[in-house]
């Protein structure tokens, strides 16, 4: 298992209904490039940059019902970072992908069935933290490239967001 953390450090989520095409760096995402790759997100991690007091975060981790990746998506920027966090680790060929913008824009789920991480918090200093232990079969799981594969940050319609930085830690199985 390779242990990875995918960061961006500064940016302000973009709100959203459920099934809305996302709107380019306005969200955090990850994408599967593999139809078999599985990957357990077992912590995020999200903090308030909000210069203003007013501001309310209402983020959520969702799986994306429509996908942006593993294709068509645009490189990260230099406030972005994806990586292993053992330098030792061996090269994954085909990592997960992190991005925040893409050719085809990917969307909240709306299914039903879906889980999702209520991660609300105020911005202005605020934090928001889910972790698990590794192993313990509580993570987030993601696996392959179609919807059950990919998923995001994002803010829902509740507020106004502020700028926030976020990081999800991962392993990829």
């Amino acid at each position: 298992m390779a242990k990875w953390v995918a960061t961006y450090e500064t940016f302000t989520p973009t709100t959203l209904s459920n099934a809305t095409a996302f709107t380019d760096n306005g969200h955090w995402s990850i994408a599967g490039q593999t139809a078999t790759q599985r990957y357990d997100i077992y912590e995020v991690y999200l903090v308030g940059q909000s210069t203003v007091s007013g501001n309310m975060n209402s983020c959520v981790l969702a799986r994306n019902g429509v996908t942006g990746g593993p294709t068509g998506l645009t490189a990260l920027s230099s406030i972005q970072s994806q990586g292993p966090l053992d330098p030792a680790s061996a090269a994954i060929t085909s990592a997960p992908l992190a991005f925040s913008a893409s050719s085809t824009k990917p969307q909240r789920t709306a299914a039903t069935g879906q889980a999702k991480l209520a991660l609300g918090f105020n911005p202005f200093g605020g934090v928001a933290r889910w972790w698990v232990p590794q192993g313990s079969g509580a993570e987030f799981r993601l696996l392959g490239t179609t919807s059950l594969g990919e998923c995001s940050i994002t803010a829902t319609t509740v507020g106004v967001p502020g700028a926030m930085m976020a990081s999800i830690q991962y392993d990829i199985l």
